[in-house]
């Protein structure tokens, strides 16, 4: 391939949500329009390429099939690798992560392959908790090219950041010294750039009248509206109905407004069949993302984006059982409440709150009592009422979440991103 003299991005995108944080807030678009060419490496270029909303003539599009599991090596040194930077030093992590890169080289070998035929001048890991795009980190740096990643969303680093680049873009201070905790960076290697995915909500254009919005969802903006975001099936047997079935419970024995309306936003990895009961009541309504692509998942375009910023402005409370949705309800100061008991499971909730939710990412909020976190039904149905009747309850505690985890409200983040990747 002959080298252009347009500077080079390599960019994988693997996942429909990355589609949404870069391409539908015009990556492509200011990059090129900074004299860059792009490629882009995707599991279904085709059928992104169809939509025609990203395509540019410095862009292409090459097919890559990401690796379908982790090896168990892998899985096991990055284990490790962590618990040497956590409990001892950077340098134990750092000397874990060259053994690593000496002894695993199973699957950098297709990687530097195709780097030396693209050519760019740095690689982009869009995704850095997916371990698949490691590979190119240790293909572009055995080849001298610049590597910057970008942590997707605030609890990422507790998930586990399996890339490894040189430089590191996250969304706020907490993340920042998460990073050089867990993963040995130092200061200069990580920068804040604020939340890509929330760069929709700060556009004062997309906020319309509450009687125009409702219309959308067949809603009386004259009655209170209760938003339910779930987190998703993330195990099987775990139950995420309990809690449509609490406030139905509560709306129909009148603790709480008779005449609230329920939305029920479904995170992409509930199940619409286990939520499809509740339409039987005529003030529920399910909301859900309808966009997929084979092989990448669900996406959003920004029309999408523009309804949730609706919705989470005009709900008069929101409840989440610990989704970024709570973070999203603070940027429209929109009361949040987090109830984390289970009447059927509450063994396991307790385990799963207490060892993977509260004590990791979450850690700071609860320590701080910014957030309304209820273990009791009682106290919950309480707070819920008072949240519903008093949109200023639990405000400074909300602008506090927002001032620490949203930085930038100039809907500019992948401004920064793309000065951060230009200036490297």
């Amino acid at each position: 391939m002959i080298k252009s003299k347009k500077p080079h991005v390599l960019v994988t995108i693997n996942e429909g949500r990355m589609v949404r944080d870069l391409l539908e807030h015009a990556f492509i678009q200011k990059m090129c329009d900074s004299g860059y060419q792009i490629t882009i490496l995707c599991p279904n270029p085709q059928a992104l390429e169809s939509m025609n909303r990203w395509n540019h003539q410095d862009v292409r599009w090459i097919r890559w099939v990401p690796p379908f599991e982790m090896g168990r090596l892998q899985k096991r040194a990055f284990y490790v690798r962590r618990l040497l930077g956590e409990k001892i030093n950077k340098t134990a992590y750092q000397w874990m992560y060259q053994l690593e890169q000496f002894y695993d080289r199973s699957c950098d070998f297709t990687a530097i392959d195709l780097l030396k035929h693209l050519q760019p001048d740095i690689y982009l890991s869009t995704n850095m908790n997916r371990f698949d795009e490691e590979p190119f980190v240790r293909a572009a740096r055995y080849l001298g090219i610049k590597t910057i990643g970008l942590v997707r969303s605030w609890d990422n680093v507790y998930k586990g950041l399996y890339s490894h680049p040189d430089r590191v873009l996250v969304w706020n201070s907490i993340n920042q010294k998460e990073v050089i905790q867990l993963d040995a960076y130092s200061t200069n290697q990580v920068s804040i750039i604020g939340p890509i995915q929330f760069d929709s909500y700060f556009d004062p254009h997309v906020i319309l009248e509450k009687k125009d919005f409702c219309k959308q969802l067949k809603l009386d903006p004259k009655k209170p509206i209760l938003t339910l975001a779930t987190i998703g099936q993330y195990f099987q047997f775990y139950d995420e109905t309990y809690l449509p079935d609490y406030l139905m419970s509560l709306i129909q024995k009148k603790q709480i407004d008779p005449h609230t309306q329920l939305v029920i936003r479904l995170h992409p990895w509930s199940h619409y069949e286990q939520f499809a009961r509740f339409l039987k009541y005529k003030n529920v309504r399910l909301s859900y993302i309808d966009r997929y692509v084979p092989a990448m998942s669900w996406l959003m375009f920004r029309e999408d984006m523009i309804f949730m910023a609706n919705l989470l402005k005009h709900s008069d409370a929101i409840v989440t059982a610990g989704s970024t949705v709570l973070l999203e309800a603070c940027v429209f100061d929109t009361p949040v409440l987090m109830p984390v008991f289970h009447p059927v499971i509450p063994e396991f909730t307790k385990w799963f709150y207490h060892h993977a939710v509260l004590t990791k990412h979450y850690k700071h909020l609860v320590e701080n009592k910014y957030v309304l976190l209820d273990e009791q039904p009682e106290s919950f149905s309480k707070n819920l009422k008072y949240s519903l009747e008093n949109r200023s309850y639990y405000q400074k505690e909300r602008q506090a979440i927002l001032n620490l985890y949203v930085p930038y409200c100039d809907g500019k983040s992948v401004d920064r991103l793309c000065e951060e990747v230009i200036n490297y």
